[in-house]
């Protein structure tokens, strides 16, 4: 099995790749093992399953922090929104969208101001 670092034409072809062939077919065709691409899709918070065209969350988070991934929750953020784990990691990955009420909340307890979060959930037609 291969144990070195990615390649950057292994990361593209991954993601890619995703929601089109299996874990196991994308390894395959990359020499590294299933597990090996499921943990890399996990690591990089990344979702086959995507179906949020606009995340807001991932807005939200890009103007607090510029780059979502430097956002790491912990319990006491969970248990201050009152939203569990999955709930908050499957709005990050675009899997469901988010609620006016979660929005509110996460915005408030971010300390986002109104102006901030009122762009964030702009969607940029020119891109």
């Amino acid at each position: 099995m291969n144990q070195s670092r990615w390649t950057e034409q292994e990361k593209e072809y991954v993601l890619g790749q995703l929601g089109k062939k299996t874990f196991e077919e994308i390894g395959r065709e990359i020499g590294r093992s299933e597990m090996a691409v499921k943990l890399f899709v996990h690591r990089h918070r990344i979702s086959p399953h995507q179906k949020v065209k606009n995340n807001i969350l991932i807005n939200l988070l890009t103007v607090k922090f510029g780059d979502p991934k430097y956002f790491n929750p912990t319990r006491d953020f969970y248990k201050e929104i009152g939203m569990t784990q999955m709930r908050f990691w499957a709005l990050y990955k675009g899997e469901e969208q988010i609620t006016e009420k979660e929005y509110k909340i996460i915005r408030e307890h971010l300390n986002i101001d109104a102006e901030a979060a009122f762009e964030a959930r702009q969607l940029n037609i020119f891109s």
